[in-house]
């Protein structure tokens, strides 16, 4: 049985378990949290000065992330597509230089999965929900593709 959550314009169908102890399993998908944390390292060893900036750029996008996520039971956290590429790049602007497209990525992806994943780990486990996936839920999504938006409008500046 499915039910369905509308949260942000968007509709998700969850499925109904009936478990008489409830845990939550938290997991680290790999396409949308390990995949971006392993192309940041690598971006950060490319260029190494930009630790820094990227760092003031990540923690801002993360405080915008984190004051609008909010958590959906049965779905997770959730926040609009296009708050997390867009704060990246307007926070990435003042502090990347020359290298405002590698810093908005990092800024991105990296804000994204502390402000709306990390930052809301209780929010998750009291939740209910029995499967909480940081990074995503084994889709392509939302953290892979504010990456590659926050990349693109950095290119456009």
């Amino acid at each position: 049985m499915m039910r369905e959550v509308r949260a942000f314009w968007v509709t998700y169908r969850i499925p109904r378990y009936s478990l008489t102890e409830v845990s939550t399993v938290i997991a680290l998908n790999v396409g949308g949290g390990f995949v971006p944390l392993i192309v940041t390292a690598l971006l950060l060893n490319a260029h190494p000065g930009i630790w820094l900036g990227a760092l003031v750029a990540t923690a801002l996008t993360a405080l915008a992330v984190h004051m609008v996520a909010k958590y959906v039971e049965g779905v997770g956290i959730v926040a609009p597509a296009l708050l997390p590429p867009i704060a990246a790049v307007l926070f990435s602007i003042p502090f990347a230089g020359s290298n405002l497209v590698v810093t908005a990525y990092i800024a991105g992806t990296l804000g994204t999965l502390i402000g709306a994943d990390l930052l809301n780990l209780g929010k998750i486990a009291k939740g209910g929900t029995h499967v909480a996936s940081i990074g995503g839920a084994g889709k392509f999504d939302g953290i892979f593709l504010t990456g590659i938006v926050a990349v693109l409008l950095a290119s456009l500046i």
